[in-house]
């Protein structure tokens, strides 16, 4: 079934070429058509395929203007270029290479005489095998010289190429007609989509003559191959015989009835912009949107020279004069710029010297600072050992005034702070009544955990067999251990700092 469906389809797609190519020409009977438009710097030009006999009655409205400046004539009357690209790879049937060289010695026979044909063939690109030239000899030698090839072509990415490197970016005031010869276009692409060239066409319109070749399995690559001629208003043809040769050279050679309409915008019109203009005929019109000339205004001199010999030598002392004057103000320029340089490079090297500066100014202040704390702890460690060894003078001969303090501040609870005389020994613990410091809000603490006592002129720590030891400084101590002001002491889970008042 799958089979049959298929089957169906080609034989559908067939019917539907041959009543499209039932002559072999398809193309627009009486109708005017828009087949090419350029502007150039004073003008517009409109090349039209069907215009009538009668030129005079030709009127060209741009906008809501009429044009006052209007020529028509045939392009048979002046020069124009027709480009034929053959594709010379092995898909093409043997039975139709002849008949393309045949078409080509047809076509160059009956040329017109101010017509310039190139020739080439094409695969992703073009070969040249002529430039543009009206000799036919040359043009006859090179259609003997096609060969075919085993190669793939694709007129999608070939066509893009040509029209952005040679038509869109090289205008010309001629009218410049692109023919084609191919068994179709295949649905592949290596670089360009078939939208991406369609949009180009339409912004650069020129006419593809399409001639497609039949190898009976190509229906709808000549189908997408036709639709590049449908959409720049141009023939399409299929050489399926030698009497299609014979009609297809002979409609081509029509063009040369196509009427160049040139027009010269009103003044106020010329500004870039893009308009509307209508072609208006006897019977029938047409309209195609252009872009203007751009014309720069000048501005009109008023002034009256009686002579022009004095004022061209002060106008030549004018521009000796303003060259010296640019020279000095270039060389002032350099100077200026060179004595920046200078003083920035001055600055930067001040600004480290201040800075190298200040850090040894830094460095010698904190080590000063450090010395003389260092010092004043000496001499306040030496105090409070000459002290401790009053006290111990004072109590043995029964005086019982304080020589000095213990405190004792929770680290991570600085609200936390304990004082005690040390005329005895302290004991530290969760005990109240027989503990001097009575640390009862962890629970980490032993009831007596700790004692601190005076020996001669040390202060010394021991611990009291507590269940979780006494730390000082991070480490445990196991005996007795002289204490100094500013010690860490930990007890369980409290870390207190020591000082003494």
């Amino acid at each position: 079934m799958k089979g049959k469906g298929k089957t169906l389809k080609s034989a559908i797609a067939s019917l539907m070429l041959s009543m499209i190519l039932s002559c072999g020409v398809c193309r627009a009977e009486g109708k005017p058509v828009v087949m090419e438009a350029n502007t150039g710097e004073t003008d517009i030009s409109i090349y039209v395929k069907n215009a009538g006999s009668s030129l005079s009655d030709i009127t060209v409205q741009i906008g809501a203007s009429q044009s006052s400046q209007v020529t028509c004539r045939t392009i048979e009357d002046s020069e124009f270029e027709t480009l034929i690209l053959i594709d010379n790879s092995l898909s093409i049937p043997q039975n139709t290479r002849g008949r393309i060289f045949d078409f080509l010695q047809k076509f160059i026979d009956g040329k017109a005489g101010n017509e310039k044909i190139a020739i080439g063939v094409f695969s992703r690109e073009i070969t040249y095998l002529t430039d543009y030239t009206g000799n036919r000899q040359e043009l006859t030698d090179a259609a003997a010289s096609i060969t075919y090839q085993n190669q793939e072509t694709y007129i999608t990415d070939m066509l893009y190429e040509l029209y952005s490197r040679e038509y869109s970016a090289n205008p010309k005031d001629v009218y410049r007609r692109i023919i084609i010869i191919a068994d179709g276009i295949d649905n592949e692409s290596l670089g360009y989509t078939t939208d991406e060239l369609n949009q180009l066409i339409r912004e650069n319109p020129y006419p593809i003559y399409t001639i497609g070749c039949n190898t009976g399995k190509n229906n709808d690559e000549l189908e997408r191959f036709f639709a590049l001629a449908r959409l720049s208003s141009a023939g399409y043809f299929l050489l399926d015989s030698e009497e299609a040769v014979s009609a297809i050279a002979d409609e081509l050679g029509g063009d040369r009835q196509i009427v160049k309409i040139a027009a010269v915008p009103p003044e106020d019109m010329m500004d870039g912009s893009t308009r509307s203009v209508k072609i208006n005929f006897q019977e029938q019109s047409v309209s195609v949107e252009m872009k203007m000339p751009q014309q720069v205004k000048q501005e009109e001199t008023t002034e009256v020279f009686e002579s022009t010999e004095p004022e061209t030598v002060e106008e030549a002392s004018a521009v000796e004069t303003t060259v010296e004057e640019t020279q000095d103000d270039s060389q002032r320029i350099s100077a200026v710029k060179f004595i920046m340089c200078v003083v920035v490079f001055w600055i930067l090297v001040l600004i480290v010297i201040i800075a190298w500066i200040a850090v040894r100014h830094f460095r010698k202040k904190r080590q000063k600072e450090k010395r003389q704390t260092q010092t004043l702890m000496m001499q306040r460690e030496l105090e409070l050992r000459e002290a401790l060894s009053d006290g111990a003078a004072m109590q043995q001969s029964g005086h019982q005034r304080p020589i000095a303090y213990i405190v004792l501040t929770d680290v991570y609870s600085p609200d936390r702070s304990f004082r005690a005389p040390l005329n005895r020994d302290v004991v530290i613990g969760r005990n109240r009544t027989a503990c001097q410091i009575v640390l009862d809000y962890d629970q980490s603490v032993s009831a007596q955990h700790c004692r601190i006592y005076t020996m001669g002129s040390k202060l010394m720590i021991k611990d009291l067999q507590s269940s979780n030891g006494t730390f000082m400084n991070g480490n445990r101590i196991f005996a007795d251990t002289e204490l100094v002001s500013g010690s860490i002491i930990t007890l369980g889970r409290l870390t207190m700092r020591f000082e003494l008042q």
